[in-house]
């Protein structure tokens, strides 16, 4: 029956609507669905790339600002550390001769073990701009087989996906916060605890692979990990409370859920040592979590890491606190209607309860310990509990926005397979206007400008292996750290861009000096001086885009100064001269 009414609209005989049916359940199946959205993915990835720049050259970097050029060092010193015999941990090739203790900075080990043999063909810069593109993809296809698991449907898990890899946190944190945006494991570890629940996988192949996964994300972020594991509990609580007939399944995940912890922190011993050593030297606070609080006015006004964010909606977002990359809490009066509507019709189902209380939980908590209405803080929020706790105190609350799009994603994806059973233009159309309504801007790219004098064909004509050197401009104000990972960490540099300055110098005037952050003063070269001899610096090596009154005050230094290809080199005068 069904044959004779349908062949006679898509205009087929009964034996081709046979073959479109078999096409519709090849797309169901696993590898096919796959690739379908590896497809979609991809191709989304290709529309965003900036014109005219090739991200597989080392000519460019994917996204603005100095955060890249750190996260390039990370993924060279890794490799180098291993493959030298140092202790990975500790580097002294930047802020030397003292060190930092790169547990205590975003230095993304995971990531550059992975990436490690696109680092060593094609360099740093290649390396960053794969894992940064990897990035979305990644998260994408993890969230796609999440909604999959859920809905049983592939398009819909399709857009479902596309929303938590390509919404508005993810599109903001890959201006240049790669530690932000890999983050695949978390819907992943979503997946495999659904897989669990629904019987599909064994206890130990759970804990196991989700030992590994929580390991991976540890060696990532240890903000998200820590974030990820307050989401899980607040799931946990909600299912407990709001599904009392589910506890027995709920008792058992997390019986083999506290295993999976056990065997992450098994994995990454010593990382957690240097973790745990490294307290006292870190500063109390990294960032502030007033400052980086979503704004509420952000829920509905996109900033431009979107399309939408043109300029009809600056004069609202350009008084949003933090910055750029941190203003991602955008979710639109569409997707806001939609969920509402949702939560509404299925109030009476247990689990949208659950769904919905989660992403609500998010929302406040993104706001942060102090309300931000168009850049104007107000009282107090819950978070300011959290915030003074150990470890918690250093998490960011705008970056919750990651959860609140997982949902979101994952609840788009339950409406879209339950719609499109019987309303498939509305499920199309709907679909079209989320994606739409969080479409990316164009990622931008920063070019690399290497002085001749520190590329390595040079360098090692000038100065002798792991010699020290200021190399201006300093830290996060110049591509420094790109420069010493490009040559292989031939030489040291006695400053560098890392998550923040060690102790023992943040409170030096010269350090502000060097920044450029503070005019140099009158006792600048005596400072300059002594801070180059108790730090083994045998040169200052000034480069384009140095802060002109501090060109100015090295030109009045009676040190022996030589014009070396594309930089002023100041050599230190000795101790006893």
């Amino acid at each position: 029956m069904r044959a004779d009414v349908t062949a006679p609209y898509l205009n087929v005989d009964p034996a081709g609507e046979r073959f479109l049916i078999r096409g519709a359940h090849r797309l169901q199946r696993p590898m096919a669905s796959f690739m379908l959205a590896l497809l979609a993915y991809l191709v989304t990835l290709a529309l965003l790339l900036p014109r005219g720049v090739n991200p597989l050259s080392a000519a460019h970097f994917l996204g603005i600002g100095a955060d890249p050029t750190l996260f390039a060092w990370a993924l060279s010193w890794w490799p180098y550390a291993l493959t030298h015999g140092l202790n990975p941990f500790v580097t002294h090739t930047v802020w030397a001769p003292q060190g930092f203790n790169l547990a205590w900075d975003t230095s993304v080990p995971s990531v550059a073990l992975l990436i490690w043999p696109v680092t060593g063909a094609a360099g740093p810069v290649v390396a960053y701009n794969v894992a940064i593109m990897a990035s979305p993809v990644l998260a994408a296809l993890a969230a796609f087989g999440l909604c999959r698991e859920l809905t049983g449907r592939t398009w819909p898990a399709v857009v479902g996906g596309w929303l938590f890899g390509y919404g508005p946190y993810e599109t903001g944190q890959l201006l240049g916060h790669l530690h932000l945006t890999f983050i695949f494991p978390v819907p992943l570890l979503m997946w495999l605890a659904v897989r669990r629940w629904r019987g599909a996988m064994g206890g130990y192949t759970y804990a196991g692979l989700s030992a590994l996964a929580l390991a991976l994300l540890l060696g990532v972020s240890v903000e998200v990990y820590l974030t990820f594991t307050l989401m899980a509990a607040l799931l946990a609580l909600l299912t407990w409370m709001l599904v009392p007939d589910q506890r027995g399944h709920l008792y058992s995940l997390l019986r083999w859920g506290s295993s999976a912890y056990a065997g992450s922190l098994v994995l990454t011993l010593p990382f957690l040592y240097y973790l745990i050593i490294g307290m006292g030297a870190a500063p109390g606070s990294l960032h502030s979590p007033v400052v980086y609080s979503a704004d509420v006015l952000n829920f509905v006004f996109p900033t431009p890491i979107t399309t939408l964010g043109s300029a009809a909606s600056l004069p609202v977002t350009s008084r949003f606190t933090g910055n750029l990359a941190e203003n991602g809490a955008f979710v639109g009066l569409p997707l806001l209607g939609l969920l509402t509507w949702w939560v509404w019709r299925s109030r009476r189902d247990r689990w949208t309860r659950v769904l919905a209380l989660a992403a609500l939980a998010c929302l406040v908590a993104e706001l942060g310990p102090k309300l931000h209405v168009g850049g104007l803080v107000g009282g107090h929020l819950p978070w300011i509990l959290l915030s003074k706790l150990p470890l918690l105190k250093q998490i960011l609350p705008v970056r919750l926005a990651m959860y609140f799009d997982l949902m979101a994603a994952v609840t788009a994806a339950i409406i879209l397979a339950r719609l499109s059973r019987g309303r498939a233009l509305a499920a199309s159309l709907i679909a079209a206007i989320m994606v739409l309504s969080w479409w990316p801007a164009s990622w931008p790219a920063t070019k690399v400008v290497t002085p001749p004098l520190l590329r390595p064909q040079n360098i090692r004509q000038e100065f002798r292996a792991h010699e020290t050197l200021v190399v201006l401009p300093y830290g996060a104000a110049g591509q420094s750290m790109i420069w010493q990972a490009t040559d292989q960490m031939y030489f040291n540099m006695a400053g560098g861009y890392l998550s923040f300055v060690p102790k023992s110098l943040a409170k030096l005037r010269l350090v502000r000096e060097l920044y450029g952050t503070l005019a140099p003063g009158k006792h600048f070269g005596a400072s300059l001086l002594a801070f180059c001899h108790s730090h083994g610096v045998v040169a200052v090596v000034a480069t384009r885009g140095t802060p002109p009154p501090l060109m100015t005050d090295l030109s009045t230094l009676s040190w022996r100064t030589s014009i070396e290809k594309g930089a002023v080199v100041y050599w230190v005068p000795s101790a006893g001269s």
